[in-house]
């Protein structure tokens, strides 16, 4: 490398060189010489080591003549060399100015020769210290591994030194390296100015990163130095890693999840891959059931079928890898995986009824059972089953089962055609492709009973129902009286309909329906007819009833006699039914009896 000092030093020499040169071979008088000088280049300092140690000035002249030659430092400094005058007898044979570097310190000189008669030219020459200021240090590789299998196992150094002229200079030194904490240093010089090598090796060296440093010195014994970085690698694994493909592997050949993946990536000291030694094995109850072999560093996916000699045994297993480089310790990872039958784990029945009716009159006529499996695998499996309907031991109907899918069946309730009463135990046995059969039953009960219309009538004194009423005439004159005419009646007097339209009263009842018939609800079919005996109606009268207060699903007009009105249906939950009276303008109107006809189904 060169210095600022020495490129500058060269720059300053080409540049004067090349002007005197110019004027030196300007033209002259006619009896005047021209002289021509070549350059003098660069000496380098100490003498006597063959670097640089003498440096030659052609001279030319157009005539033959006398020269005068002396050698100044740079700027008018001291005369360092004076020669004895070199004669040029011939222009065609030049002058050989030899100029040794033995009288010279390091600087910069003016080589000055002048003919007889003319103008003198000038050569510029620069002699360096020849002490190695700028040092350069490059290494072969930057990395060495210390395996034997590893490729570089050392480094070549390279050091080269310059004085401040840029140009090479001889030295000597050492080359330190120091690595993971271990250093070794070597001699390492030149005596030509020739770049050295000496070579680096991983064996003298620890693991890790460091540096290699030349120091150098010359004449001066004043030292230099550069640095390079350098690794020192170990072939080893570091770390390793197990994954699975599933936490739970179902060896049954059904495509689902039937194997399971392991995959063993190590972290390593190199880049590329390496010979190791290693294993993955699968373990359970401390007995090795599966294992695989490791002989490289590379990424490596490994597949289990979950079998154990072929067989499912069900457990959870422990698998463990172990990986070991050509250096380093042994590096270790676990998981664990489950296998698992493909097996029915659980069988579960629900009926719609508790007891069947078989008599053909829609009600409760079958009986539907729901068998719903439950799975090791949460999904559907083939499967080997029966669903059975016995009494007294002997099975009286039964169906197949083929796969775990929820399946509900139905039942007539009969035996051979027959409603044979009694209760019967519905037994469901299910077994998947692998595992234990899985058993659970229910009963049902099978009755001869059968729905028949039934119909009950009950009469009420008018004042028991109607318990209440709003007139709407202006001066609240209307109004209801109870046993007006006879015990139990109820009579209503209205006037006008200032507040009601054309309605002047109205009269409000309620009549409980009975417990068997709110019972009977249930079968469907259950409705009642009100009948009313009317002594007395004048004017508009209308009466009706209905499942909420007020209403008219049954509605008509009100006149002497016993009146009955159509059926209301009484839905499941019905308790209560409404009677409500209403009179037009100045009507009257008197109720001596309310009969309720109720028609409902039963069990008989």
């Amino acid at each position: 490398m060169r210095t600022s000092l020495g490129a500058r030093a060269l720059a300053v020499a080409a540049t004067s060189a090349l002007t005197i040169g110019s004027l030196a071979t300007a033209a002259s008088a006619a009896d005047d010489a021209t002289l021509t000088l070549s350059e003098a280049g660069v000496l380098t300092l100490p003498a006597g080591d063959g670097v640089r140690d003498e440096t030659t000035v052609t001279v030319t002249s157009d005539i033959a003549t006398t020269l005068t030659v002396y050698v100044d430092e740079t700027g008018a400094g001291p005369r360092v060399l004076t020669y004895d005058p070199i004669e040029i007898v011939d222009p065609a044979v030049p002058a050989t100015i030899t100029v040794p570097v033995d009288e010279f310190a390091a600087g910069h000189y003016e080589i000055f020769v002048a003919p007889a008669a003319g103008n003198p030219a000038i050569a510029l020459l620069t002699v360096g210290s020849g002490e190695p200021t700028d040092v350069s240090v490059s290494l072969s590789a930057s990395t060495i591994f210390t395996w034997s299998g590893a490729s570089p196992r050392n480094t070549t150094a390279t050091v080269g030194a310059t004085d401040e002229t840029g140009l090479a200079v001889p030295f000597t030194g050492a080359l330190t390296s120091t690595v993971g904490g271990v250093t070794s240093t070597a001699p390492i010089a030149s005596t030509t100015g020739a770049a050295a090598t000496k070579k680096v090796y991983a064996a003298n060296l620890g693991a890790g990163t460091g540096s290699v440093t030349a120091t150098v010195s010359g004449p001066a014994d004043v030292a230099s130095s550069a640095t390079a970085p350098l690794t020192v690698a170990r072939t080893a694994v570091t770390s390793l890693s197990l994954a699975r493909s599933l936490a739970a592997v179902y060896p049954l050949k059904d495509d689902y999840r039937d194997k399971v993946a392991f995959t063993v990536t190590p972290a390593t000291t190199r880049d590329t891959a390496f010979a190791a030694t290693g294993s993955v094995k699968v373990v359970r109850d401390g007995k090795t059931v599966k294992s695989w072999t490791l002989r490289t560093s590379k990424k490596r996916t490994l597949t289990w079928d979950g079998r154990v000699g072929g067989k499912v045994v069900p457990g959870t297993y422990t698998v463990t890898a172990s990986l070991k480089g050509p250096e380093g310790r042994k590096r270790t990872a676990s998981t664990t995986v489950k296998v698992a039958a493909s097996a029915v784990k659980r069988v579960i029945v629900k009926k719609t009824v508790g007891t069947v009716y078989p008599a053909k009159d829609s009600y409760r006529d079958t009986v539907a059972f729901t068998v719903t499996p439950r799975t090791t695998t949460g999904t559907t499996l083939p499967a080997q089953g029966t669903v059975k309907v016995v009494k007294d031991g002997k099975t009286v109907k039964s169906w197949t089962l083929t796969t775990s899918k929820k399946r509900t069946l139905t039942w007539d309730g009969r035996v051979g055609g027959a409603i044979v009463p009694g209760t019967y135990t519905v037994a469901v046995a299910l077994k998947g492709p692998e595992g234990s059969t899985k058993k659970t039953s229910t009963t049902v009960n099978v009755s001869k009973k059968k729905l028949v219309t039934a119909t009950k009538r009950l009469t009420y004194r008018a004042s028991t129902i109607m318990d209440s009423y709003i007139t709407l005439d202006e001066y609240e004159i209307g109004a209801c009286y109870e046993h007006y005419f006879t015990d139990g009646d109820v009579v209503c007097d209205a006037y006008d309909a200032y507040y009601g339209d054309s309605i002047a009263l109205y009269d409000f009842g309620t009549m409980p329906v009975p417990s068997e018939v709110v019972s009977a609800q249930q079968f469907g079919g259950a409705s009642v007819k009100l009948t009313t005996a009317w002594s007395w109606v004048s004017g508009d009268v209308l009466w009706g009833y209905d499942k909420v207060e007020g209403g008219g699903a049954q509605l008509g007009w009100a006149y002497e006699g016993r009146q009955t009105l159509g059926a209301l249906k009484l839905p499941s939950g019905t308790r209560t039914v409404h009677v409500t009276f209403a009179l037009g303008e100045y009507a009257t109107s008197a109720a001596d009896t309310i009969t309720a006809t109720y028609t409902y189904k039963k069990l008989a």
